[in-house]
């Protein structure tokens, strides 16, 4: 109100910048894993023209709490794979400050990242089982999850209910029986996106730890 400024413009801004940040956390993301700015080009080529993805060209310019909570979703994993790469705790805390963002933001994207913390540690289960790491491990994910949901608890005391679309995306999203199709002649639409985001998921976890074998 000071600057007279419209909320729509607002809107209309916040959206475009989350794609860009989406965008950028892909190229950092798969560069500093494989250390090869080609390969972290084509990720992003990938992620922008790839209309068969499940994020269409109206998500990627759309203020949307998915898009926001995407940016650290692949920050999350390289951190946390770091962590059991190099044991300096500062990566497990970046990667903790990623799911306590993912939690606040939206519960879908927390689904899956929650998938990509547990398939890192399957992996590292060696170096987790190690006693101070285990401690160190366990504490930070349960205080990242603790402050992701203290404002959903705060905003339960004051009489505000959580965006029940955000919780009903997730049921809905688990029947399997989901056809594809073109839509508009511009975005690939399924109605199977968790089975499409979980094998996207794992496959770039994989190629994350096979780049640090």
């Amino acid at each position: 109100k000071i600057f007279f400024i419209d909320p729509y413009h607002l809107l209309r801004f916040l959206g475009p910048l989350a794609g860009f940040l989406i965008v950028l956390s892909i190229y950092y993301t798969v560069k500093a894993s494989f250390k090869n700015i080609y390969t972290a080009w084509l990720a992003v080529f990938l992620y922008t023209f790839g209309l068969w993805l499940p994020s269409g060209v109206w998500r990627q310019i759309s203020a949307l709490p998915q898009e926001f909570a995407g940016i650290f979703f692949l920050p999350g994993i390289h951190f946390l794979n770091l962590f059991f790469k190099t044991e300096k705790r500062i990566y497990l805390f970046l990667a903790c400050e990623c799911l306590a963002l993912t939690v606040f933001i939206h519960p879908y994207v927390t689904v899956f990242l929650a998938i990509g913390y547990i398939l890192v540690m399957l992996v590292n289960l060696k170096k987790l089982l190690v006693l101070k790491n285990l401690a160190v491990t366990a504490v930070s994910v349960a205080l990242s999850v603790v402050i992701g949901i203290l404002p959903i608890i705060l905003g339960f005391v004051l009489g505000y209910k959580p965006h029940s679309t955000s919780f009903g995306f997730i049921i809905s999203s688990m029947d399997l029986s989901g056809k594809a199709g073109i839509k508009d002649g511009l975005v690939f639409t399924e109605n199977n996106t968790v089975f499409l985001i979980l094998l996207f998921s794992i496959l770039l976890t994989v190629a994350f730890i096979l780049a640090h074998l």
